[in-house]
This record gives C-alpha cells, structure tokens and sequence, in this order.
C-alpha cells in the first residue's frame, strides 16, 4: 500500500485490495502460516532471498544487535553505521527498515532522515535511544508508511503533520508520548493511526477532520468525544475506545472492530437508534469495564461473527444471539451470562468462572454448531458433553474437576493440569491426544484410532 502497487474501487478498498493479494501470495506459498501464532506469517529463506534480490535497487535494511554495550562501542557502532550509510545510494531509497537499532545514538535520524529524500516507507520501531523526530520529518513528503513504536519518543514534531500523504501512523508502545500535534488534522490522507501504550490524554479535536480513516487503535474519550464525530467517519472500520470523562459515544456505520477497553465508569450501553448504526460490526472486544451492567444491542448486531468480554464481573444483561456470531470468549465474567448463547456458534472459549461448579444445564446441546471448546481456570467440578458436532476440546487449570463425559465425534483433545481428574474414557473417534500433569488420573484406555499421543507428568 505504501508503495502505491494497490487501487481503491468502487467496491473494494486499497487494504481489501492488499488483503486479496497477500492471501493469493498465501496460496502459492510464498508466505506460510506460523504454526506457532495463526496470526503471524512467515517466509522461506529461498523467498526471502529472491524478494531481497529484486528489491534491493530500491530499499536498504540494516540490522545488529547493540543492546548492552558502553558508550565506546555505542559510538564505534554509529561511526560504522554511517559509514555504510554513505556509501549506499540513499537519496534514490523508497523504503528504510531499522532492525534492532536499540542503542545507536540520538544522531541516527537527524543524520538519516536528510538524507532519504524519496522515501515512502520508514521504520524506526524499537529505537530506543530516539526522544524525538528532527523538524526534517518534515520534509519527506512521499512517506506513506512511519513506525515509530516502542521508542522513547516524548513528542513529535509539528513537522510530521506535513506528510500530507501519510497513510500510517505507528506509535504504539511509545511510553513518554503524552499527546498528538494539534495539526494532525492536516494528514490528509491518514488511514491507520495506531496509539496504543502511549501516555496521550486526548485527541486533538480537529482529529474528525480525517475523513480517510480506517482504524483508531485507541481513541481517548473526554469531555469534547462527540466534537469528534465518529459517526461522519464513513470509512472507519477498526476502534477502541477509552473513557476519560465522558458517558456516551457516536457509532459509525461502517465499523467492522470496536473494541471497549478501560472504562471504569462505564454502567449501561446507551447507544443511537438502538444500535442500529453498527450494523456492519463484525468483531466487539469489551475489556475491563468493571461496573458495564447491561444494555447490550442484543438484536442490533447482524454482521457480528466475534465477540469478547473480559473482565466485567457485573455484566448480568443477555449477549447478543445473531445468527452470524462464530466464536465467543468470555474470561472472568458471570456465570449467568451462559444462559442463552447463540445456536451456530462455532468456537466458545471460557476462562476464569471460579463461581462456576458447572456449567448451565442444556448450554452445550442449544449450540447446534460448536466445533471447539476451551476451558481454563474454571471450578468446574463436573463436565458432561452431549453427543455434538464437537471436535476439539481444551480444558486447562481447572483443578477441581474430577468428572469428564466426551462426545462422540471429538477428533482432538488437549488436558493440562487437571490434578483432579480420575477417569476418562475416550471415543473411539479421537485422533489426537495431549494430556500433562493430571496427576490423580487411574488409568487410561486408548482408542485404536489415535494418530497423534502426547502424555505427561511433572
């Protein structure tokens, strides 16, 4: 995107376009999911080694590890990173990434920066030692894409608000940034701003001038919120809110992620026209809103294939049951929340009922649908599963539970430190079998269709 390779349409925007290509990319393998993380990607050496070959006219990628040296090493790293820097065609580059930069000097950008006239894309990420951007930021007006997370940056440059064509902004983990320039109005062109971990206090309240913006990673709320106008931001699609000061919010009509995060004295959801306005919201995140009571749009989400509450122990209302929701995760919350879930859920994920002894009678049989069940640091005594669609099972921490009944069709299961636990017996179905550290189990009778075994003790 930053390059200028992707093109909005009518239909499709530059990062639906990205996404198209990059998982045409997936296809072919040349990027592969981490097993590790399904949200991270990798690349094979070979690839990595072409892409570097065919690119290398018009990028420059320096890396090294100076974490923990003296200054006098510190400064004989510097001189020969300039060095190299000279020597390299850096007027002509379109993309600069710093790798482990950690201690080089403050001089890397005031150094760099004037140097790299056509660039687009630029990483400083994890610069530890760079408190602030020089006023030649200013200056390089192609830049597309900026990453200045986890560094020291205590404030930016009114500069930066030049990068006129500047379609991202990262900040993200910048710990002494306590506030935005009051001209960011003027990046025209900003679609991501990422601000999470910061120490900023507010927006600028001319932020609702961005009209091109597709994701707040974090939007602190205060007395100005709806001066904002989140509800004229057509094209905002991604949110987190933080309250500060104010109790209520204006919904946009075409966000798929809203995430609530830290609202203290957030009590009810109140919302415009019922809820209707956030028709097209596919995934909501809400987190550590300890007194959120109810009031949730329980048939105003359509489009919702995702939901996650965590951390709201007085959350008694109904949960949304729209026919589109896939996977549930609801970590410390109350048990009665259990009640009613929707009927095609796919993946359910409970962690931390320590009120709960078991689970509500008949809430397993009224998902139709659920292929995959996690539980973790429940007190769960009991656990009867009904002969379901259900596939995978994870059960965790759950150290009073001493009674397991399996469904017919499960194909995998994951038990760790069940210390409870006695007996289990398998169907004849199960492919994969990982148990640790449940110390009291008897005995074990294994189906003949295992294809994968993993049992063990501390």
């Amino acid at each position: 995107m930053a390059e200028g390779f992707l093109h909005e349409s009518k239909d499709t925007t530059i990062e639906e376009a990205g996404d198209g290509y990059f998982f045409a990319l997936v296809s072919r393998s040349l990027f592969q999911q981490s097993s590790d993380n399904k949200s991270l990607f990798t690349m094979h050496d070979l690839v990595n080694d072409l892409a570097t070959f065919v690119s290398g006219k018009f990028n420059v990628r320096m890396e090294g590890d100076y974490s923990g040296e003296n200054a006098s090493k510190m400064a004989l790293r510097s001189l020969r990173f300039f060095t190299r820097l000279r020597s390299c065609a850096l007027s002509y580059q379109r993309t600069c990434l710093g790798v482990n930069f950690f201690n080089l000097t403050k001089r890397v950008p005031h150094e760099l920066l004037p140097l790299l006239k056509c660039l687009r894309v630029l990483s400083l990420s994890c610069y530890d030692n760079m408190t602030e951007l020089p006023d030649s930021i200013g200056k390089l007006t192609h830049i597309r894409y900026l990453d200045l997370s986890f560094t020291s940056v205590q404030k930016l440059s009114d500069s930066i608000c030049k990068l006129c064509n500047s379609q991202t902004l990262i900040l993200s983990e910048c710990k002494m940034l306590t506030a935005l320039p009051s001209d960011m109005w003027k990046l025209i062109s900003l679609r991501h701003l990422y601000t999470t971990g910061t120490k900023i206090t507010e927006m600028p309240i001319q932020i609702s001038q961005l009209k091109c913006i597709q994701m707040l990673t974090v939007f602190i709320v205060g007395k100005d919120a709806l001066d904002a106008s989140l509800g004229n931001k057509k094209y905002l699609k991604e949110l987190v809110l933080e309250w500060k000061d104010a109790n209520n919010f204006s919904e946009s009509q075409k966000i798929k992620v809203l995430k609530f995060e830290h609202m203290a004295k957030w009590e009810e959801w109140v919302s415009e026209n019922g809820g209707v306005a956030f028709r097209r919201l596919e995934v909501l995140y809400i987190k550590n809103c300890p007194e959120l009571k109810g009031g949730l749009p329980v048939h105003y989400l359509p489009s919702l294939t995702k939901l996650e509450i965590c951390e709201c122990q007085q959350l008694v209302t109904p949960l949304p049951k729209t026919p589109a929701i896939g996977e549930l995760e609801l970590t410390n919350c109350k048990k009665m929340l259990l009640k009613e879930l929707a009927r095609g859920m796919k993946k359910l994920v409970l962690f931390g009922f320590e009120e709960a002894a078991s689970i509500p009678e008949g809430m397993i049989e009224s998902i139709d649908g659920l292929q995959e069940l996690e539980i973790s640091y429940c007190s769960l005594t009991s656990l009867r599963l009904p002969s379901t669609v259900l596939k995978t099972l994870d059960i965790m921490y759950c150290h009073s539970l001493k009674s397991l009944r399996l469904p017919s069709a499960l194909k995998t299961i994951n038990i760790s430190f069940c210390y409870s636990l006695q007996f289990l017996r398998f169907p004849s179905t199960l492919k994969t079998l990982h148990i640790s550290d449940c110390d009291s189990l008897q005995s074990l009778r294994l189906p003949s269709a295992l294809e994968t075994i993993h049992i063990g003790f501390l």
